[in-house]
Protein backbone atom coordinates (compact mmCIF):
# COMPACT_ATOMS: atom_id res chain seq x y z
CA UNK A 1 0.00 0.00 0.00
CA UNK A 2 1.01 3.99 -0.42
CA UNK A 3 2.50 5.37 2.62
CA UNK A 4 3.74 8.86 3.04
CA UNK A 5 7.82 8.98 1.92
CA UNK A 6 8.55 11.71 4.17
CA UNK A 7 7.22 13.66 6.83
CA UNK A 8 8.83 16.42 9.19
CA UNK A 9 6.84 19.12 10.56
CA UNK A 10 9.19 19.37 13.80
CA UNK A 11 6.55 17.92 15.83
CA UNK A 12 6.32 14.13 16.56
CA UNK A 13 2.57 14.11 17.34
CA UNK A 14 1.76 15.65 14.28
CA UNK A 15 4.01 13.27 11.92
CA UNK A 16 1.87 10.59 13.42
CA UNK A 17 -1.01 11.74 12.71
CA UNK A 18 0.07 12.93 9.35
CA UNK A 19 1.72 9.31 8.92
CA UNK A 20 -1.06 7.22 9.81
CA UNK A 21 -3.65 9.46 7.49
CA UNK A 22 -1.24 8.83 4.68
CA UNK A 23 -0.54 4.89 5.06
CA UNK A 24 -4.77 4.25 6.07
CA UNK A 25 -5.98 6.11 3.09
CA UNK A 26 -3.42 5.14 0.15
CA UNK A 27 -2.03 8.61 -0.52
CA UNK A 28 1.70 9.46 -0.89
CA UNK A 29 2.54 12.21 0.63
CA UNK A 30 5.76 14.46 1.07
CA UNK A 31 5.15 16.71 4.13
CA UNK A 32 7.80 19.07 5.30
CA UNK A 33 7.28 22.07 7.54
CA UNK A 34 9.91 24.42 9.28
CA UNK A 35 7.58 26.71 11.89
CA UNK A 36 7.85 29.02 14.83
CA UNK A 37 7.74 26.18 17.43
CA UNK A 38 10.10 28.46 19.53
CA UNK A 39 6.32 30.04 20.09
CA UNK A 40 4.36 27.20 20.28
CA UNK A 41 2.79 24.55 17.87
CA UNK A 42 0.03 26.68 16.76
CA UNK A 43 0.65 27.68 13.61
CA UNK A 44 3.06 24.27 12.46
CA UNK A 45 -0.04 22.39 13.36
CA UNK A 46 -2.48 24.75 11.42
CA UNK A 47 -0.66 25.25 8.75
CA UNK A 48 0.57 21.72 7.55
CA UNK A 49 -3.70 20.25 8.07
CA UNK A 50 -4.68 23.60 6.10
CA UNK A 51 -2.21 23.09 3.16
CA UNK A 52 -3.06 19.40 3.28
CA UNK A 53 -6.80 19.92 3.00
CA UNK A 54 -6.11 22.24 0.35
CA UNK A 55 -3.50 20.23 -1.56
CA UNK A 56 -6.38 17.61 -1.48
CA UNK A 57 -8.81 19.70 -2.84
CA UNK A 58 -6.78 20.89 -5.56
CA UNK A 59 -6.23 17.09 -6.46
CA UNK A 60 -9.46 15.96 -6.42
CA UNK A 61 -10.32 18.78 -9.04
CA UNK A 62 -14.76 18.44 -9.83
CA UNK A 63 -14.54 15.00 -8.29
CA UNK A 64 -16.11 13.00 -10.80
CA UNK A 65 -15.91 9.37 -10.87
CA UNK A 66 -15.58 9.33 -7.14
CA UNK A 67 -17.66 7.03 -4.27
CA UNK A 68 -17.51 10.73 -2.76
CA UNK A 69 -19.49 9.33 0.86
CA UNK A 70 -17.69 6.32 2.77
CA UNK A 71 -16.87 5.86 6.24
CA UNK A 72 -14.66 3.26 8.36
CA UNK A 73 -13.52 2.55 11.69
CA UNK A 74 -10.26 1.98 13.70
CA UNK A 75 -9.02 0.80 17.15
CA UNK A 76 -5.95 0.74 19.09
CA UNK A 77 -5.72 0.18 22.60
CA UNK A 78 -9.47 0.34 23.47
CA UNK A 79 -10.06 3.19 21.69
CA UNK A 80 -12.63 2.50 18.41
CA UNK A 81 -13.66 5.59 16.32
CA UNK A 82 -15.77 5.90 13.31
CA UNK A 83 -15.35 8.10 10.60
CA UNK A 84 -17.95 9.47 7.81
CA UNK A 85 -16.35 11.50 5.15
CA UNK A 86 -18.74 13.36 2.44
CA UNK A 87 -16.50 15.17 -0.03
CA UNK A 88 -19.42 17.63 -0.46
CA UNK A 89 -17.37 21.06 -1.05
CA UNK A 90 -19.42 22.12 1.94
CA UNK A 91 -16.81 22.05 4.47
CA UNK A 92 -17.83 21.11 8.28
CA UNK A 93 -16.36 18.85 11.01
CA UNK A 94 -17.78 17.44 13.91
CA UNK A 95 -16.35 14.98 16.78
CA UNK A 96 -16.99 13.77 20.22
CA UNK A 97 -13.90 13.15 20.96
CA UNK A 98 -12.52 14.00 24.71
CA UNK A 99 -8.88 14.15 25.33
CA UNK A 100 -8.20 13.97 28.55
CA UNK A 101 -4.71 15.53 28.90
CA UNK A 102 -3.58 19.00 28.06
CA UNK A 103 -1.13 17.32 25.91
CA UNK A 104 -0.48 15.00 23.35
CA UNK A 105 2.82 14.30 23.25
CA UNK A 106 4.49 17.60 21.61
CA UNK A 107 1.11 18.88 20.53
CA UNK A 108 -1.86 20.64 22.48
CA UNK A 109 -5.07 18.27 22.59
CA UNK A 110 -6.76 21.45 21.45
CA UNK A 111 -4.16 21.65 18.40
CA UNK A 112 -4.81 17.73 17.87
CA UNK A 113 -9.01 18.67 17.25
CA UNK A 114 -7.99 22.01 15.50
CA UNK A 115 -5.74 20.24 13.31
CA UNK A 116 -8.31 17.73 12.04
CA UNK A 117 -10.69 20.53 11.29
CA UNK A 118 -8.12 22.57 9.36
CA UNK A 119 -7.62 19.49 7.52
CA UNK A 120 -11.32 19.15 7.25
CA UNK A 121 -12.19 22.52 6.22
CA UNK A 122 -9.75 23.51 3.64
CA UNK A 123 -10.01 20.39 1.84
CA UNK A 124 -14.04 21.56 1.61
CA UNK A 125 -15.31 18.20 3.00
CA UNK A 126 -17.98 16.89 5.52
CA UNK A 127 -16.33 14.77 8.63
CA UNK A 128 -18.16 13.48 11.47
CA UNK A 129 -16.00 11.39 14.14
CA UNK A 130 -17.61 8.88 16.07
CA UNK A 131 -15.59 7.94 19.52
CA UNK A 132 -17.69 4.32 19.99
CA UNK A 133 -15.31 2.94 22.63
CA UNK A 134 -12.80 3.98 25.00
CA UNK A 135 -10.55 1.87 27.35
CA UNK A 136 -12.16 0.77 30.60
CA UNK A 137 -15.64 1.15 29.71
CA UNK A 138 -16.82 -2.10 29.85
CA UNK A 139 -14.95 -2.29 33.59
CA UNK A 140 -17.10 0.98 33.81
CA UNK A 141 -20.25 -1.37 33.19
CA UNK A 142 -20.03 -3.53 35.41
CA UNK A 143 -18.25 -1.45 38.56
CA UNK A 144 -19.62 -2.06 42.30
CA UNK A 145 -23.24 -0.19 42.43
CA UNK A 146 -23.09 3.79 43.88
CA UNK A 147 -24.06 2.69 47.46
CA UNK A 148 -21.11 0.35 47.62
CA UNK A 149 -17.39 1.28 47.68
CA UNK A 150 -14.92 -0.92 45.14
CA UNK A 151 -12.59 -3.18 46.91
CA UNK A 152 -9.49 -0.92 45.98
CA UNK A 153 -10.36 2.45 44.95
CA UNK A 154 -7.38 3.84 42.71
CA UNK A 155 -6.55 7.08 43.40
CA UNK A 156 -7.33 9.66 41.12
CA UNK A 157 -3.23 11.11 40.55
CA UNK A 158 -2.42 7.35 39.80
CA UNK A 159 -4.74 6.74 36.69
CA UNK A 160 -3.00 5.10 33.69
CA UNK A 161 -0.77 6.34 31.70
CA UNK A 162 -2.79 9.55 29.86
CA UNK A 163 -0.43 10.35 27.61
CA UNK A 164 -0.29 7.38 25.87
CA UNK A 165 -3.93 6.48 25.67
CA UNK A 166 -4.72 9.97 24.10
CA UNK A 167 -1.82 9.30 21.75
CA UNK A 168 -3.45 5.77 21.24
CA UNK A 169 -6.87 7.59 20.36
CA UNK A 170 -5.74 10.11 17.82
CA UNK A 171 -3.60 7.29 16.14
CA UNK A 172 -7.09 5.70 15.93
CA UNK A 173 -8.57 8.65 14.44
CA UNK A 174 -6.35 9.45 11.98
CA UNK A 175 -6.32 5.89 10.80
CA UNK A 176 -10.13 5.69 10.40
CA UNK A 177 -10.47 9.39 8.74
CA UNK A 178 -7.74 8.11 6.43
CA UNK A 179 -9.48 4.81 5.65
CA UNK A 180 -12.71 6.49 4.90
CA UNK A 181 -11.02 9.27 3.32
CA UNK A 182 -9.31 6.73 0.73
CA UNK A 183 -12.70 4.80 -0.17
CA UNK A 184 -14.61 8.00 -0.77
CA UNK A 185 -11.90 9.19 -3.29
CA UNK A 186 -12.04 5.98 -5.01
CA UNK A 187 -13.29 5.60 -8.40
CA UNK A 188 -16.61 3.81 -8.78
CA UNK A 189 -16.27 2.55 -12.16
CA UNK A 190 -19.90 2.35 -12.27
CA UNK A 191 -20.58 6.36 -12.43
CA UNK A 192 -18.34 6.29 -15.78
CA UNK A 193 -16.69 9.51 -14.98
CA UNK A 194 -19.96 11.26 -13.34
CA UNK A 195 -20.38 13.34 -10.43
CA UNK A 196 -21.62 11.67 -7.52
CA UNK A 197 -24.52 14.27 -7.10
CA UNK A 198 -28.29 14.84 -8.59
CA UNK A 199 -27.25 17.79 -9.51
CA UNK A 200 -24.76 16.38 -11.71
CA UNK A 201 -22.08 19.06 -9.83
CA UNK A 202 -20.97 19.41 -6.19
CA UNK A 203 -20.39 23.15 -6.72
CA UNK A 204 -20.26 24.94 -2.93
Amino acid sequence: PARARKVSTGLHTLDAMVSALASSSGLRLDVSCRGDLFIDDHHTTEDVCIALGQCLHAALGDKAGCNRMAWATAQEGGHKVEVAIDLSNRPHFQHDLRLDTEMVGDVSSEMVLHALDSLSTSARLTAHILHVSRPGAAEKDNQAPDNQAPDNPAPDDQAPDDQETALQLVRATCTAYGRALGLAVAIDPRRAGSTASSKGTLSA
